[in-house]
């Protein structure tokens, strides 16, 4: 059985807002930090839901690509350019694990 803490559930929810809030910032997007934080939430309860019995299938990669996407395209609603948005959410946070890794083994 898989234990999942509540401290890691609130550590994902604070990344996740952070990441939105950081994309709409680069983007130029008005803030609303209601729908933001909202959507992070949304982002740590799959992310804690991943490990819920019956619920595995939520680990596939396609799963993780698309529910990543959904939370972007629902927290930063853009029509224009529909893949820009959620590509640099994924780049950011690409670019923080980087850098959490590099503090880690420096």
């Amino acid at each position: 059985m898989t234990v999942v803490y509540l401290d890691r559930v609130v550590l994902n929810l604070a990344v996740d807002y952070l990441l939105l809030l950081a994309t709409a910032r680069l983007a130029g997007l008005p803030l609303r930090r209601g729908r933001l934080a909202l959507e992070a939430a949304l982002g740590a309860l799959y992310a804690a839901a991943v490990f819920l019995p019956g619920c595995r299938m939520l680990a596939h990669p396609a799963c993780r690509l698309a529910a990543g996407v959904a939370v972007c395209r629902m927290a930063l609603r853009r029509g224009r350019r529909p893949w820009r948005l959620p590509a640099l959410v994924f780049l950011l946070s690409g670019a923080l694990a980087g850098l959490l890794l590099a503090a880690v083994l420096a």
